[in-house]
């Protein structure tokens, strides 16, 4: 199934689409005109429940990656974006700013080991 909604679109057939989409708690492809709470199903095993604007991780959300890891907090068009917390397999936690999908601005990244960085990140690596 792949839906595509444009404004042409019905108010009716953009209700049953809607019904399938979350019937299938799967999204196949297409775009949706408003945002929505839904569940995606990465072909990797990777799995995303949140907001979703166009089809695309947009808001607030949670995303369970098929090794384990799991960031929940905000995103904009499908990348890290705002304030967020990744608990990564291995054990290790970094809560704080994200910015284009990368660590960015003031977090604390806490290892497995019990290690703490606490500052400003760059680009995924502590800065200061």
């Amino acid at each position: 199934m792949s839906a595509l909604w444009t404004d042409s679109r019905s108010a009716s057939l953009n209700s049953l689409l809607l019904f399938f989409y979350l019937l299938s708690h799967v999204f196949y492809g297409g775009y949706l005109i408003n945002p929505v709470k839904g569940k995606l199903t990465l072909e990797n095993g990777s799995v995303y429940e949140g907001d979703l604007l166009d089809g695309i991780p947009h808001g607030k959300g949670k995303l369970t990656y098929s090794d384990g890891s799991v960031y929940e907090g905000d995103l904009v068009n499908g990348k890290f974006q705002g304030k967020g917390k990744i608990t990564y397999f291995f054990g290790g936690v970094y809560e704080g700013e994200w910015a284009h999908g990368e660590q960015n601005g003031h977090g604390k990244m806490t290892y497995s080991d019990g290690t703490i960085h606490e500052g400003i990140f760059v680009n995924s690596e502590f800065a200061k």
